[in-house]
């Protein structure tokens, strides 16, 4: 017997308003061990069939930021539309950890109340973001807070944050 199935279906345009020409959506449920990932071409999402729950989803398009689409719960034989998504151009964001900040020092970048340790390479960590607001947090090893800086990121920047001691 067939299980009932789903599928979640929208469009992606880019700053221009133009259809994005590829890309892929990645599909996540509680407890899966890998989720699926979905490609997507001029601009037209059609992701599925997937089975009936809930999908964390996540959009990826060459040169720009992942974007997280959110949760969605895909009920049976439905289709879900997410809607027009409109890509805003990336920001890139250089964190460096000063020389007074030890070498051990954990770096953490926060958004929308997630929190992950980013890995510094010779004191450095670049990453592309969505613009947006981001803390970027130091902590020492057993976990005292040592620097907290704020940083809003606009479609385009490109900005260093340099860690200070507090």
């Amino acid at each position: 017997e067939d299980l009932p199935t789903a599928r979640f279906v929208g469009s992606v345009f880019g700053p221009d308003g133009l259809p994005v020409a590829t890309g892929s959506v990645s599909t996540w449920n509680k407890g899966a061990v890998r989720g699926a990932v979905f490609r997507f071409k001029n601009g037209k999402l059609d992701i599925g069939p997937v089975s009936s729950r809930p999908y964390r989803l996540t959009l990826r398009v060459p040169g720009y930021a992942a974007l997280d689409l959110g949760t969605h719960a895909a009920t049976p034989n439905s289709v879900f539309d997410l809607g027009t998504v409109r890509l805003q151009k990336s920001a890139t964001l250089t964190i460096v950890l000063a020389e007074e900040l030890s070498s051990l020092t954990r770096v953490f970048l926060e958004d929308h109340g997630q929190r992950w340790r980013v890995t510094l390479k010779d004191r450095r960590y670049e990453t592309v973001r969505t613009p947006g607001v981001y803390t970027v947090c130091a902590a020492s090893e057993d976990g005292q807070e040592l620097s907290r800086q704020t940083i809003e990121l606009a479609p385009g920047d490109q900005r260093t944050l340099k860690l200070r001691a507090k």
